[in-house]
């Protein structure tokens, strides 16, 4: 929509980005290793159907993130184009804080803003690099699946472990492209 609306604003970043094969593969990874690590996790076991649930929390949590993702990302960091990389980021954390609107207690105001602005400086220099809104959706939802609400059992940093190491070994052996100047479309 904001490109609908804002057609002055070039688009560098697309959903696969510049290698598609990496943006697929480091989507893939968090997918596989959250997936597993749900339907393995002994603490489903209680509630009938969390296996369920546990199971496609991985997929839901892309979807949700690539939504965040096309506007953080895939709009706000272009549209902030004039500024430097640090600004841009740092704009998009403490706008993407507050947009979460999460500000009930003391947790909320010291301790997710850093979270929040520590993560938009990374999901915004992987993009940056990537071209790559699933790259950077894929990272959110993991973030997403490590901290949400605390109750994260030990099957889930396994596989936060595995999925960081992936993305490490995707990245050593399938190193990123050059950026291009053009801007892209897809």
């Amino acid at each position: 929509l904001c490109y609908k609306l804002d057609r002055r604003t070039p688009r560098r970043i697309s959903l696969l980005g510049q290698d598609r094969v990496a943006s697929a593969l480091t989507a893939l990874i968090p997918l596989v290793a959250f997936t597993v690590a749900g339907l393995t996790s002994p603490d489903h076991s209680r509630v009938p159907g969390e296996a369920l649930v546990l199971a496609l929390s991985p997929s839901l949590a892309v979807v949700y993130a690539l939504g965040e993702e096309f506007g953080w990302r895939g709009y706000l960091q272009d549209a902030l184009a004039g500024l430097t990389s640090t600004h841009r980021y740092l704009i998009a954390g403490v706008l993407w804080w507050a947009w979460h609107g999460r500000f009930s207690n003391p947790f909320e105001l010291t301790v997710f803003l850093p979270i929040v602005v520590v993560s938009a400086f990374l999901l915004g220099r992987a993009a940056e690099e990537t071209r790559s809104l699933l790259v950077v959706a894929s990272m959110h939802a993991t973030i997403i699946l490590l901290t949400k609400n605390g109750a994260v059992s030990s099957a889930y940093y396994i596989a936060g472990a595995v999925t960081i190491l992936g993305w490490i070994l995707i990245r050593r052996f399938r190193p990123a492209l050059p950026v291009q100047a053009s801007s892209t479309t897809s």
